[in-house]
């Protein structure tokens, strides 16, 4: 029966039982204690060594039992992650090609307003035109009325007045004085103050006067709009482009209209105001006044060009009349 108990155990369990049984048989034979003794280090080290293999083992279980309950949801977490992934790949994929359609549609809608833009230019340029030979119409029918001056007579060619306002500029002067304009005052102010000073010979009620205002125009401007309408009443005539957004400031200028006109227009007028200091309308001022004719410049002094003073028949200073033409109500429609 001990035979088959000790062919029952495990080999390393039998070499242990088997070491212990000799040490004893040798203790016993030797009549001494010292075989005992140094056997307990070895019983020491081999109760340590079961132990620390004990608790491998249990780590080992707990480790199997971790990964086996962690790794169903640290997979569902992976595959949760690759969706996640996907499906911002195709987000991805997507934006890229609105962007795409997006910025061909804006280079179409550039090419677009490219077009527009030389339409315009070529419709404003016919309107030039048609304004011009309009003009000239009437030029030709005051020649046929008899009851009208002929232009031939050196007299009504004196007393015909073609008055150019640069907007932009004109309205920037009067800002600088503080000024309200009362247009409808302006008129009459400018030509009396000329006759005043003996520029003009000619009395303000024998005078035939064409007042032309240039302006970058705002179609959404509803304030604007109301102003031109009104200075059309008083008898203006506007000569406007489109406003252009650049850098995120409204532009449209309107030199070269009025450089135009006071070539073209200024032939058919003996005398000719412009109401600006900007240096860029020298070389059409002295143009007009090889023609031999007189060239009046209404400006603020400190924000005029000094040679277009100097180039001028006769400079007037803004300041000079501010108060004939200025306008207490800030709300009137005819105040700019």
């Amino acid at each position: 029966m001990l035979f088959s108990y000790f062919r029952g155990l495990n080999s390393s369990t039998r070499q242990k039982l088997a070491f212990l049984t000799i040490t004893l048989g040798v203790a016993i034979i030797e009549r001494s204690l010292l075989p005992i003794f140094l056997l307990f280090p070895f019983v020491k080290q081999q109760a340590l060594n079961q132990r620390l293999k004990n608790q491998l083992e249990q780590i080992d279980v707990k480790y199997r039992d971790l990964v086996t309950q962690s790794y169903p949801q640290i997979l569902a977490q992976l595959q949760q992650l690759e969706a996640e992934s996907s499906h911002l790949s195709r987000q991805s994929n997507h934006l890229t090609y609105l962007l795409k359609e997006t910025e061909d549609k804006n280079q179409e809608l550039a090419q677009k307003v490219q077009t527009q833009q030389t339409r315009q230019n070529l419709h404003v340029s016919a309107i030039h035109k048609l304004q011009n030979q309009v003009f000239k119409h009437e030029v030709k029918l005051n020649l046929i009325d008899k009851s009208k001056p002929s232009l031939l007579n050196s007299g009504f060619r004196e007393r015909n007045i073609l008055v150019l306002i640069d907007g932009a500029n004109f309205d920037h002067s009067c800002r600088q004085l503080k000024l309200k304009v009362d247009y409808r005052k302006f008129q009459q102010a400018l030509i009396k103050q000329l006759v005043n000073q003996q520029v003009i010979k000619s009395k303000s009620s024998h005078l035939f006067l064409n007042f032309r205002y240039y302006i970058g125009e705002d179609q959404d401007n509803q304030q604007q709009q109301n102003f031109l309408k009104c200075l059309r009443h008083l008898g203006y005539t506007i000569v406007s482009k489109p406003m252009i957004w650049q850098q995120g400031k409204p532009k449209a200028n309107v030199d070269v209209e009025l450089s135009l006109d006071l070539v073209q227009l200024g032939r058919y007028y003996q005398t000719i105001i412009l109401c600006s200091g900007d240096g860029d309308y020298l070389k059409p001022v002295r143009q007009m006044q090889t023609l031999g004719r007189q060239v009046i410049v209404l400006s603020l002094s400190s924000m005029t060009s000094q040679s277009l003073k100097e180039t001028a028949d006769f400079y007037l200073d803004l300041a000079q009349i501010k108060e004939q033409i200025f306008y207490q109500n800030s709300s009137h429609p005819l105040v700019a």
